[in-house]
């Protein structure tokens, strides 16, 4: 990465946009979440409840939206419940695309309630259409293997739409 310490975040005015700020952490921090952007790399922040997953994943959201990136932010149980009465209700790929258009998603709270067979399916065709085309952050309790085996343990023995080491990677810095 490049040397952003969400501590940093705590510290920002967000009553004035961290964009417009000229000091270097204001800098660093539009510069990382740039980058990301750009790269199209996805970030999963991993944590035990109570850590403070939620807040850095809200203020990069936030950054991003005061630099008019397209920003849609949600948690696992509710974008899989919108998908599953979409997919009840024949519009599917519509919600599909709404949720796969956005620059940025932040899908929050992945892992703390089950997604069903159903839902992992879902949310995989969310991931897997997105990864390396646009900017997602995850955030769980689970360690990457730990929501590996809680995705993958939802879905019977037929291949989903892409395996979980292609739709979700790791990248160390």
């Amino acid at each position: 990465m490049f040397g952003v310490d969400f501590g940093e975040l705590s510290q920002i005015n967000f009553k004035k946009s961290p964009c417009s700020d000229a000091t270097p952490r204001g800098r660093r921090i539009l510069y990382t979440v740039q980058f990301f952007i750009q790269k199209r790399m996805d970030v999963i922040l991993i944590g035990t409840p109570g850590t403070g997953k939620t807040f850095p994943a809200k203020a990069i959201a936030f950054t991003a939206c005061n630099n008019n990136i397209k920003v849609l932010f949600t948690t696992a149980i509710d974008m899989i419940n919108h998908l599953i009465a979409a997919e009840a209700d024949r519009s599917l790929l519509k919600k599909l695309h709404y949720y796969q258009s956005p620059d940025l998603l932040v899908c929050d709270e992945l892992g703390y309630l089950s997604l069903g067979e159903q839902g992992s399916h879902l949310f995989f065709q969310v991931v897997s259409q997105r990864h390396r085309q646009k900017f997602t952050i995850l955030t769980t309790k689970f360690g990457l293997s730990g929501m590996v085996r809680s995705l993958s343990a939802q879905i019977p023995a037929g291949r989903p739409p892409r395996s979980p080491q292609t739709s979700l990677r790791y990248h160390p810095y």
